[in-house]
Order: structure tokens, then sequence, then C-alpha cells
């Protein structure tokens, strides 16, 4: 479960997809059994194994709190990964998106510039959809544009506010083929300022402006990697 949480990472893992994480570096590495867990003093990336739903309650009080935040994300490895997602659900209205990594003939994706940042198109679900459907009605209507929706990328959690509200944003992430650009344009009530086709080099430094989240994406998608960024480093997620 990957979780964005004021543009910082918050990863839930099971013991055994832990060990795809191994050859990246954490800053700190905590075992919650037998060392104390003080977030206020966490820095950089964090690693804490034996994690509980009790820790995970203390973790959401923390960060629903002013705190200043310094670390840059949080694993939490739990022996009930069903459990803990049950944990996380409940601090929040749960909506689902969908949204998509689209390629041209060239090979080269489309990323699009929204309030200044650069970012996918995406959006949330109508009511029935399923999320392939919503993912490709979404980019149409985006970026106005015909796709073929190809095999899954990942799934992300986003959290945000609206009226007060808690709410958690589950978007399903699909590559898409691009059939007809001929009358591609930016959906300028959605805030959509700019479209445009990139290669690998390009997003490299488009996404230095851009979020936590859709760096996550593209990585997973294999079209953006920073070394030492290990909040970057996606782990398959089935919801």
């Amino acid at each position: 479960m990957n979780i964005f949480i004021k543009n910082k990472l918050l990863r839930i893992v099971s013991n055994h997809e832990l060990s795809a994480l191994q050859a990246n570096k954490f800053d700190t590495s905590l075992n919650a059994q037998v060392d104390p867990v003080r977030f206020f003093a966490l820095t950089g990336n964090v690693l804490i194994t034996a994690a509980t739903n009790e820790l995970l309650d203390q973790f959401f009080l923390y960060t629903f709190s002013e705190k200043e935040k310094n670390y840059k994300s949080i694993t939490f490895v739990v022996a009930d990964k069903k459990g803990a997602k049950k944990t996380v659900k409940s601090y929040f209205k749960v909506i689902s998106a969908g949204g998509g990594v689209v390629y041209n003939k060239a090979k080269k994706v489309l990323v699009m510039k929204r309030l200044g940042k650069w970012d996918l198109p995406k959006g949330k679900a109508d009511k029935g959809e399923k999320f392939r459907e919503t993912a490709a009605r979404e980019v149409t209507e985006e970026c106005n544009i015909e796709v073929a929706v190809k095999k899954k990328v990942c799934t992300t959690w986003h959290t945000y506010r609206i009226h007060g509200k808690r709410m958690l944003k589950r978007t399903k992430w699909y590559k898409m083929d691009c059939l007809n650009a001929k009358k591609m344009a930016p959906q300028i009530e959605e805030d959509i300022e700019e479209l445009r086709w990139m290669n690998r080099e390009e997003i490299r430094k488009a996404m230095k402006n851009s979020y936590a989240s859709i760096r996550f994406v593209l990585t997973a998608a294999g079209e953006y990697s920073k070394k030492k960024e290990q909040s970057s480093t996606p782990i398959a997620d089935s919801e």
C-alpha cells in the first residue's frame, strides 16, 4: 500500500515483500518491538519493522497534527497487511480514480502541466465504472485523444481534504497507447495548462517540478529513476 500524505510516502508492506526493498538504503531502521519510535525525531527514509495497528494509530495522530514532519518516507512492515489497510482506511473517506501513462508511436510519454506542476492525466470514477474505464475516460477528457488501455502499472493512494473531511483517493494506473492525437488539447476547465510528449531525459528534468506520487508512477512504469531516492521504489499493490 503506497500512500502519499503531503507529498511524502507512507508504505505498508508485508514481511515477504520486504525483500524487494533490501537493495535500497534506508537512513533509519527500527524494530518497533524493541526500539522506541519517536515520529517527530525521524529523518530521511525510514524503515520500521514489526509494526502494529496501534503504532499506525499513533502515526496518523502525529500526521494529522500541525507538527513539522522531517522524514522523506516511512515504510511499515506488518504481519497483517489486510488489518493494517483496514486501520488506514478507517481514518478517511475512500474514493476511486484511474489514470494513464500514455505512449505515442515514438514511445514518448504524455505529460501535462496542471497548476504549474508536471502531472499525469487522471480523475475520479463515475458511479459503476471499472478502474480501466475510468482511466481511459479521464485521459480522453483531459487530453482530447483516443487511447487503448494496456497493462496496469501500479496503485497509489493519496490523501487530501475537502471541506474539512479527510479523503483517501485510490488510483489505479495503466499504460496506454495513443491511437489518435490529431485534436489533442488540454482540458482548460480542469486547470490543465499544457500537454507535452516527453522522452526519459525530458521526464527526468520535468520531475524536479512535480509530485512524489507522479515520480512513483513513472518509476513503476520504467520511465523515471533517480538513484538514492528510496521513496521511489515501487511495491506492487493488488488494490
